[in-house]
C-alpha cells in the first residue's frame, strides 16, 4: 500500500442549544459533516490554495452535553510529503494556521482556513435551498468572512464553490440541512465553528431550513466505501451515458452507472473490476418497494492503496 501524508485538523462546532438533542439528529449531522468535508472541501481548498489535497475525512474526538459540542478532526491526506508541505506552506504564508507536532507518523495541527471553508459550503447549501438560486449571495456575512480569510473578493470565492459543487447542490443542501438539524431543537439555536462568532449559522437561518429538502418521492442515497465494482458495459467517450455496473455484496442486478468528474471515463473503459468509493441511489418499485437504480462512482480506489 502506496504510503500516505496526513494533517489532522482540529475543529469544535457548538449548537447553543439548551436543551438536550435526539441523538438521531446528532449521528445525522456528523455523517453530513462527513459527505461534505470527502466531497466538496478538497475541491474547494485546492482551488482557492492552488493546492493538492488527495481526499479529506472526518474523525470524532468527543462529544460535550449541555450546549451541544461536537469535537471533530479533519484528516486531509496528501499523495507525498512535498504536496503536504506545499499546503503547510501555503497556510502559513497567509498566517492561517497554529502548527504543532502531534501523534507518532502524522501532524496534528490547527489551520482556522479549513474551519472558514466548512462553514461557507454550509452556508452555501443552506442558500441554494432558502433562495431557489444557484448561487450563494455574496453578501452573505459567512461568504464575507470566507473571501477575506483567503484573500479573495467574494464573487470570486461563490464561482470556486459553485466549480467546486457542480451538479451536486442538492446533495450539498440536503447535507447543510442535516447538519443544522440539531440546533431547530431551539427556536434560538445557532451554530457556533471554532469559537468564531463571525463563522455563526444565525438562528434565523436555522429556523427557516427544512429538515428535508425536496427530493424525487422516496428516493434514497447511501454512501458506501471501499466497494468491490464490477462493470459489466462502458462508454469511453462519456461518464453518464452507456455505463452500467453490478456490486455483488449490496445487489446482483446489473443497474445505471454514473462516474463523478472526478473519474475519468477511458481509465476505467476497459477494466472489468475495480474497488470504489461509490453512492447508491434507491428508488421506489411498483410495489413501493425500493429498488437501486444507480450507482455514483465517486472515486475509485488505486490498486496499490
Amino acid at each position: 500500500m502506496k504510503e500516505e501524508f496526513e494533517l489532522l485538523v482540529e475543529h469544535e462546532i457548538k449548537y447553543t442549544n439548551k436543551e438536550p438533542v435526539p441523538v438521531k439528529d446528532v449521528v445525522e449531522a456528523l455523517l453530513a459533516l462527513e459527505r461534505i468535508s470527502s466531497k466538496f472541501l478538497p475541491k474547494t481548498m485546492n482551488a482557492l490554495l492552488d493546492t493538492e489535497i488527495k481526499r479529506a475525512e472526518i474523525l470524532v474526538e468527543g462529544i460535550e452535553h449541555g450546549s451541544l459540542v461536537e469535537k471533530v478532526v479533519v484528516r486531509l491526506l496528501f499523495g507525498d510529503a512535498k504536496k503536504m508541505n506545499q499546503f503547510l506552506d501555503k497556510v502559513r504564508d497567509g498566517n492561517l494556521s497554529d502548527a504543532w507536532q502531534g501523534l507518532p507518523g502524522s501532524k496534528r495541527v490547527r489551520i482556522s482556513i479549513v474551519g472558514v471553508t466548512l462553514a461557507v459550503l454550509v452556508a452555501s447549501g443552506a442558500y441554494y435551498v432558502l433562495s431557489k438560486n444557484e448561487t450563494p449571495v455574496t453578501q452573505n456575512t459567512v461568504i464575507i468572512i470566507g473571501a477575506e480569510a483567503y484573500n479573495t473578493h467574494p464573487d470570486q470565492l461563490v464561482q470556486i464553490v459553485n466549480a467546486a459543487v457542480g451538479s451536486d447542490r442538492k446533495r450539498l443542501a440536503q447535507d447543510s440541512a442535516n447538519f443544522i438539524a440539531p440546533a431547530k431543537n431551539d427556536p434560538n439555536g445557532a451554530i457556533e465553528i471554532d469559537g468564531n462568532q463571525q463563522l455563526t449559522i444565525p438562528a434565523e437561518t436555522v429556523r427557516a431550513m427544512p429538515r428535508q429538502v425536496v427530493q424525487e418521492e422516496y428516493e434514497s442515497n447511501i454512501e458506501y466505501k471501499d466497494v468491490d465494482l464490477e462493470i459489466r458495459a462502458s462508454d469511453r467517450d462519456s461518464g453518464a451515458r452507456g455505463w452500467a455496473g453490478v456490486v455483488r455484496d449490496l445487489f446482483s442486478r446489473r443497474i445505471k452507472l454514473v462516474l463523478s468528474d472526478d473519474v475519468a471515463a477511458h481509465d476505467l473503459a476497459n477494466r472489468f473490476h475495480v474497488r470504489a468509493d461509490i453512492v447508491v441511489t434507491s428508488k421506489p418499485d411498483a410495489s413501493g418497494q425500493l429498488r437501486p437504480s444507480q450507482i455514483y462512482v465517486e472515486r475509485i480506489i488505486p490498486d496499490n492503496e
